[in-house]
């Protein structure tokens, strides 16, 4: 299965910006199982502890406490980043 859309209303800079943050901090994500739709990714304050964050009908869900009052957050971002899904998009070449 692949991930095709992920709706969001969240603008394409926040998600860049968390998941440049995610990155600077060594946060990783790895894909459960071969499955895209299914991650754990670490935190950077707690050692040890890993969020899930799982793509649901097109809706990124996290574990992590800033998920329960944001619509983003570094975790999710740095999955959307490993999906590709925040590589620029190229406009279609003009005939």
């Amino acid at each position: 299965m692949t991930v095709t859309r992920v709706m969001t209303v969240t603008p394409l800079a926040t998600w860049r910006r968390m998941a440049g943050k995610a990155e600077k901090e060594g946060l990783r994500a790895y894909r459960l199982n071969g499955d895209p739709r299914f991650w754990a990714v670490s935190s950077a304050t707690n050692p040890g502890v890993a969020y899930e964050v799982t793509v649901l009908d097109g809706e990124l869900l996290c574990s992590c406490r800033a998920s329960e009052f944001l619509p983003y957050c570094k975790h999710r971002a740095l999955v959307l980043d490993a999906l590709g899904a925040l590589d620029p998009v190229e406009a279609p070449l003009a005939a």
